[in-house]
């Protein structure tokens, strides 16, 4: 017999619905055994879990709900042992029904040691069908557009911070109900699914989830002491930069200190436009791009003090103290779908945006060389060889790109010699690689004559003679952006290898501004479609490896997913051999895809993250 907190009194009227949610609440080792018999006769069941909060190290298990169409039990996990539905959650035979699938992985992998598996997740499978639409995923926001229910969502406070074991009626409806509600949900959502093209997409995605769990579960290993070294460089550098800027704005400055130093405030823009115009710099901005352009030793420096600063602030202590305290490594999260075009996204902290080391840089510092790998283990990193430029090539079927890549000749060089003519020697030389270089990623992101004369310095009629010089040398491209940008607005959507959707809201022709709309969702709707398919590949690699991994039984340990980039945490005497495994897997993610163009992944053993 379950037992109700004392606060049910009046408390169910702060959980209305339209109907009693129908639940069973077990309290006993038997009575979770009993459930777990009937939970077995069924081929589809939803899964949610109520915890103390978010992070699987220092929160706790409160709640475990298993719910068919028709009924929800609730384990109490400080009466019950949650492993009891250890077989139900790992059955590959029974469909789990998850809303954010990676939260009660985590939650479940960590308490009760079990990896769910055969998921399928309602907020990730939300994504899917509306990218571009609108980002509203929430199961309150669901519950509304599918069933028409307005979900009190105030009552999940109530388990926050909070281990114990006794809880009201309503916290039960409330737990109940939202487990039960996602079979509806997934019916609609699996027929919209199949509807519109995205199983295979979906099905690739809820493969991503116990990989990714996994990844942000293990974690990256910091040396702090050396991170710290680094950053107290930058804030060394820092102080020199500001000290120069004021030396060079001097003359100009009204006030001085005590000490005959200016009183400028480097950070404020206000004060700096002020004192640049007073020496002639005539700029409507402070922006990093408008000071670049300026040919001034105080525009070079203020860049200097602004990289120095956004390092300085990005990668100071706060960053530190998102250690966990009780694994010592970080944690960050890795978005699966946040990103339009689906590829994967990095916060809390973003490792993506870590500084490697530039060799040509005598100021660079190699922030990610204080990620380390655990003693009696290296760190394996590889990443794909110019994977949007392959898939470029395949999408266009541009023949001269093809030849390049099943020649295995350096792509830039090749690009530059197409379009200034010269020889290999030549094009290295005189900086025309690096042009075609900057070229061949603008055109594969669908960037404009504007963005590349912006990147290179140069005029946006020079600019346009390049572009126009490349589409020369690759007509297969040029036809391939004009097709698939128009279908993009024709369709209003796009299309990756996969079937991924990226969607657009197309202007009427009454807008002012619809030529200027129509060609950003044509720019757009390219992007997509060699991002995207980018996003495919990278995620099946990433699936690869991980399922090869646990079939074989190595000790190796994905860390992070940084871009085309996977990196991997692997005991040290199996590390030659899992680099191999890392490379094939990467490989064998794209030319499941892509049959036509080769695709090259190489990989590094090393004690630290290597790039």
């Amino acid at each position: 017999m379950a037992v109700y907190d004392s606060r049910d009194i009046g408390e169910e009227r702060s959980f209305s619905l339209p109907y009693t949610p129908n639940f069973e609440f077990i309290e006993t080792d038997e009575e979770a055994e009993k459930a777990a018999l009937e939970l077995q006769k069924f081929k589809v069941l939803s899964v949610d879990t109520e915890t103390t909060g978010l992070d699987p190290y220092t929160c706790r298990l409160l709640l475990i709900q298993i719910a068919t169409p028709d009924k929800c039990y609730i384990i109490n996990c400080a009466k019950v042992n949650p492993r009891v539905w250890n077989s139900i959650l790992s059955d590959r035979t029974i469909l789990k029904i998850v809303q954010n699938a990676k939260f009660d992985y985590k939650m479940l992998r960590v308490h009760t040691g079990v990896s769910m598996r055969s998921i399928f997740d309602t907020m990730i499978a939300e994504r899917l069908l509306t990218v571009g639409k609108q980002r509203k995923t929430s199961l309150q926001y669901m519950a509304s557009k599918y069933l028409s229910l307005d979900l009190d969502k105030e009552i999940r406070r109530d388990f926050i911070g909070i281990y114990r074991d006794r809880f009201s009626r309503a916290e039960l409806l409330y737990a109940a109900n939202d487990a039960l509600i996602l079979h509806e949900i997934y019916n609609i959502q699996i027929d919209a699914l199949e509807r519109d093209g995205l199983l295979v997409v979906a099905q690739l995605e809820f493969n991503t989830i116990v990989p990714l769990s996994e990844m942000e579960l293990r974690g990256c290993l910091i040396d702090v002491s050396k991170w710290r070294s680094l950053v107290a460089i930058a804030k060394k550098n820092r102080q020199e930069s500001e000290k120069i800027v004021k030396a060079l704005l001097k003359p100009v400055c009204s006030q001085l200190t005590i000490f005959g130093e200016s009183t400028i405030n480097v950070s404020s823009q206000k004060q700096l436009l002020v004192h640049l115009h007073k020496l002639g710099i005539h700029v409507e901005d402070t922006s990093e791009e408008t000071l670049k352009k300026v040919d001034h030793e105080v525009a070079k420096h203020l860049v200097a003090w602004r990289g120095w600063e956004k390092i300085c602030t990005s990668y100071g202590e706060k960053f530190l103290q998102k250690i966990n305290s009780k694994t010592g490594r970080m944690h960050a999260q890795f978005n699966q779908v946040r990103a339009d075009t689906g590829r994967m996204s990095s916060s809390k902290p973003n490792l993506q945006q870590i500084l490697g080391f530039k060799e040509d840089d005598i100021n660079s510092l190699n922030f990610r060389s204080c990620f380390v790998a655990a003693p009696g283990y290296k760190l394996v990193t590889c990443d794909f060889s110019q994977q949007e430029l392959r898939i470029l090539a395949e999408s266009s079927g541009d023949k001269n790109l093809i030849n390049a890549f099943l020649n295995d000749e350096d792509i830039h060089t090749r690009t530059a010699i197409f379009i200034f003519g010269g020889t290999p020697e030549e094009v290295k030389a005189n900086g025309k690689r690096n042009i075609a270089k900057t070229i061949n990623f603008l055109i594969s992101y669908g960037g404009s004559s504007y963005t590349l004369a912006a990147r290179l310095g140069i005029s946006e009629d020079e600019a346009e003679s390049f572009i126009q010089g490349y589409f020369k040398s690759f007509p297969g491209i040029r036809d391939f952006i004009n097709k698939y940008g128009t279908m993009a607005v024709q369709n209003g959507y796009s299309t990756t290898v996969s079937g991924r959707r990226r969607y657009y809201n197309i202007p009427s022709f009454e807008d002012e501004d619809y030529k200027k709309q129509v060609s950003a969702i044509k720019r757009k709707g390219v992007n997509a479609i060699v991002q995207g398919s980018a996003a495919d590949t990278s995620k099946q690699a990433l699936c690869n490896f991980f399922y090869a991994v646990e079939q074989e039984g190595y000790d190796a340990h994905l860390q992070m997913v940084v871009h085309d980039e996977l990196v991997i945490e692997v005991k040290e005497e199996q590390a030659e051999e899992v680099a191999l495994l890392l490379e094939k897997s990467m490989i064998k993610g794209f030319t499941d895809f892509f049959k036509k163009v080769p695709m090259k992944a190489d990989a590094c053993i090393d004690s630290y993250w290597h790039h």
